[in-house]
């Protein structure tokens, strides 16, 4: 175990790679990570749980609202979004991989609810979907200088009620 005058560190090894764990001066475990051959890695700390698996990387953290932010990279393209209760609650947000915003809108208990907005690489809005509790009961088409296009209404099922 190594220790300096702020904490310790103990390093474990298995069949399936390493496991280090850190604990305070006291001897409460402050985090651990575990390290796979493979280099993927699962660290995990009172502020915040870091997955690494091949082309998806995950932090979670605590947000002050009491939700949990998470931060996801899947291939290139970035989610942001909160969860409360194991579900998406709030703000959710997904990046092209030039780092402009692709798609913004809110979730609350699970659901869609409210506006929905998707954009290109260029920051141009390409539509928005307008959703009540997970039902989408409307759509509008934009063309690159900001003009709607289209307007699709839905039924309670989600087919097309009118295109207006």
């Amino acid at each position: 175990m190594k220790e300096n005058s702020k904490s310790s560190v103990k390093i474990s090894s298995t069949t399936h790679g390493k496991i280090i764990t850190e604990y305070d001066k006291k001897g409460d475990k402050i985090s651990s990570k575990i390290q796979f051959p493979s280099k993927n890695t699962i660290e995990i700390s009172k502020q915040k749980t870091k997955i690494h698996i091949g082309s998806f990387d995950s932090q979670i953290s605590k947000s002050s609202n009491g939700k949990k932010r998470h931060e996801e990279y899947v291939g290139k393209l970035k989610y942001i979004y909160e969860t409360k209760n194991g579900k998406k609650d709030g703000l959710f947000e997904t990046y092209h991989p030039n780092g402009t915003l692709f798609e913004k809108g809110c979730y609350k208990n699970g659901l869609p609810n409210g506006i929905f907005e998707c954009y290109d690489e260029q920051g141009h809005l390409l539509n928005k979907k307008f959703y009540d509790n997970g039902q989408k009961i409307k759509s509008e088409l934009y063309n690159l200088e900001g003009k709607k296009t289209k307007t699709t209404l839905y039924d309670s099922n989600e087919t097309v009620k009118k295109n207006i």
